[in-house]
């Protein structure tokens, strides 16, 4: 009798069992991809994907279908975001289905970045140099490098007020300047160190693969599909990006190295990692990880910093009213007796605002870089394929008029609350840095450095100079062009700008911390 009653209870489970599941997958067949232009067969969408700002198509295609819009390239699933609060549902809180990258054979395989955490799934590779990025870049590790940062921003201070027209050549040499000595302990002395000259190569390469998942070897990925003229571009391509990523990665790991065992290493990233795994036979445990996270602070920062700098001036230049504000705020503060630092980040939040800005201005990664879903996913009344890449459009999130009045205007007064005194920061807005970092596992590891990079050069330009537009014979502004160089990382076009000593005290002050500095060191 007991045995009857088991089988019983074990035939009603597998019925009930098997009865929920037909219910599933009917109701999952029931339900459709998100709703998106209509493509053609086989190419799909291909030839409505724009080449030049796709973000501002895929916010217009939001108006018509919604804020997840579905695509399809040559058989490949596609989901724009347009919403933070879709990314946040799906990037945030459901990471750990939504954490992949799409197939990226040009990138990883044929343009050689398969070192890179970028580009790599979770797994154990992943975890280990996620786990070294945040060993030096977590909220308490980073602050080791604000003497670096701060004098480093004090020297490109120095060098506008001595040639102001090679304002964005000192910001692209600065901002690799502490990079590589993060990284890999190398001094950059001027603006043609080998160093700086191999990461503008390197960047410039990256720029030929665009966006991860997006070109069709990356969909069609065996290179017997494409034709002989194609191959040989592709070829010459891929040689270049190779050489280039050797050169970021390998190179400057064996340099190190082999400082590291001749006792000469100067303190890094690299050379820490490198103790810290190196075994009695003179070999490095976890090499290709240890040499992949420094490549990767390396390209990330090098890049996106410059832009993000570029951006500010280009803000302090096109509202004015902004600068002064915020150089009264500084003024009130230092009262004319020394230069800002880091630890002024709390007293100074109008600052703090500023950096929220222009990380939402010019967002200076558009589409992030692309997800992808490991497995089947249901959301709202879509059914999300597993594989389907996921593309969210941080233009449109961070210039979302709901999220941000006049997200065209540069105005930190939208993260500042007035009424207290003195003023502090607003909690109940909705934040940049939410967005502008990434989603998920996916988040920016290095956004700690990058912010103190940002508030520091900021707050320093603000002190010493008066920012302002130039002007032609008959007295009128010059405006820049606000169209950026399209990239995986944008920059404005070239531009240029007044540096105006604000007073001869200002620039003593610059050039008495610099020989202090020069003297201790």
């Amino acid at each position: 009798m007991a045995s009857a009653t088991l089988y019983l209870g074990l035939g009603l489970s597998a019925v009930v069992l098997l009865v929920v599941t037909n219910y599933r997958v009917r109701a999952r067949k029931r339900l459709s991809f998100p709703p998106g232009p209509k493509g053609l067969p086989f190419f799909g969408n291909a030839f409505q994907y724009p080449e030049v700002d796709p973000w501002e198509q895929f916010a217009q295609w939001e108006k018509e279908y919604g804020d997840v819009v579905g695509l399809s390239l040559f058989g490949q699933n596609v989901v724009i975001i347009n919403k933070h609060g879709a990314a946040s549902d799906l990037l945030e809180k459901r990471s750990s289905i939504y954490s992949n990258r799409p197939q990226n054979a040009l990138w990883a395989k044929y343009g050689g970045w398969d070192f890179a955490v970028t580009a790599a799934n979770p797994g154990e590779f992943f975890k280990l140099e996620r786990r070294f990025l945040s060993q030096f870049f977590n909220t308490s590790a980073v602050k080791q490098y604000f003497n670096l940062l701060t004098k480093n921003t004090r020297r490109y201070v120095t060098l506008i007020s001595t040639d102001p027209t090679k304002f964005r050549d000192w910001n692209r040499m600065t901002t690799a300047a502490n990079i590589l000595s993060a990284a890999y302990g190398h001094e950059v002395t001027d603006e043609n160190d080998e160093w700086v000259q191999r990461t503008d190569q390197a960047m410039r390469s990256i720029g030929l693969l665009g966006t991860i998942g997006t070109h069709p070897i990356d969909i069609i990925p065996s290179r017997e599909f494409w034709n002989p003229e194609c191959g040989q571009l592709f070829y010459a391509e891929q040689w270049t990006v190779q050489k280039c990523a050797r050169e970021m990665s390998v190179l400057p790991f064996q340099l190190v190295k082999e400082q590291v065992l001749t006792g000469t290493a100067i303190p890094s990233i690299t050379s820490t990692l490198i103790e810290s795994h190196l075994l009695p036979d003179g070999s490095v445990k976890h090499e290709r990880e240890i040499y992949g996270s420094a490549a990767v602070v390396y390209m990330a920062g090098a890049d996106t910093t410059v832009s993000s700098i570029d951006s500010f001036i280009l803000a302090m230049m096109l509202f004015p009213e902004v600068q002064k504000r915020a150089q009264k705020y500084i003024d009130e503060l230092l009262q004319g007796e020394r230069l800002p630092d880091l630890e002024d980040r709390d007293s100074l939040p109008y600052l703090s605002a500023i950096v929220k800005e222009a990380l939402r201005w010019q967002p200076i990664v558009p589409l992030g870089l692309a997800h992808c879903l490991a497995q089947d996913d249901t959301y709202r009344n879509y059914h999300l394929p597993a594989d389907t890449m996921i593309i969210p459009n941080l233009w449109k999130m961070l210039r979302d008029p709901d999220e941000f009045p006049e997200p065209e205007k540069f105005k930190p007064e939208r993260f500042i609350d007035t009424q207290s005194v003195p003023p502090s920061l607003r909690t109940d807005v909705r934040d940049p840095e939410e967005m502008a970092w990434g989603f998920g596992k996916r988040i920016c590891p290095g956004r700690h450095f990058a912010y103190a990079t940002l508030w520091i050069t900021f707050a320093t330009l603000l002190t010493v100079f008066d920012i302002s537009l130039p002007k032609d014979e008959a007295g009128n502004d010059i405006l820049p062009d606000l169209k950026y160089v399209n990239g995986i990382v944008i920059h404005p076009k070239p531009f240029e700008c007044i540096f105006k000593p604000r007073s001869d005290h200002a620039l003593s002050l610059l050039q008495t911390t610099n020989d202090l500095q020069e003297g201790a060191e």
